[in-house]
């Protein structure tokens, strides 16, 4: 199956699923944005100076949920920033709803694409996480 393909089952099950139209909108994008993958220590490198005043950040706490990464800051001035690394859709991160939709459509098993993802130490969705997501997004019949 073709990225386009891809894409197009997608927004078929998005647009049959009882969704309005910006919830369609917003699936699309999020569907056609590039994605990357980025190593942990890079994105930390990042984190070092506070984004408002450039001091110092005293205090970093990491919440890992399958692919995504939410970094929250305070610097010795007190300023929190909060940073995700992926937008939510239906109340998920939504490269985690991609992949599971994306691991479904391509004909692929969890398990496969798991095993690799672990092979390259790369985060990614637990099984239960990930046929939840399924079941919730892609099987509303």
């Amino acid at each position: 199956m073709s990225f386009e393909e891809l894409d197009d089952a997608i927004e078929s099950v998005v647009n049959n699923s009882g969704h309005d139209q910006d919830e369609t909108d917003k699936f699309e994008k999020m569907c056609s944005v590039l994605k990357y993958i980025v190593f942990e220590d890079k994105i930390l490198q990042l984190f070092k100076r506070c984004a408002f005043c450039g001091e110092d950040v005293l205090e970093k706490d990491l919440v890992k949920k399958g692919s995504a990464l939410k970094i929250t800051t305070l610097c010795k001035n007190s300023h929190l920033k909060e940073w995700v690394s992926q937008p939510n859709a239906k109340r998920a991160a939504a490269r985690n709803l991609l992949l599971s939709g994306a691991i479904l459509f391509a004909g692929n098993t969890f398990s496969r694409v798991s095993e690799m993802a672990s092979t390259v130490n790369l985060a990614f969705s637990c099984e239960p996480d990930y046929f939840n997501w399924q079941k919730s997004t892609y099987f509303q019949l």
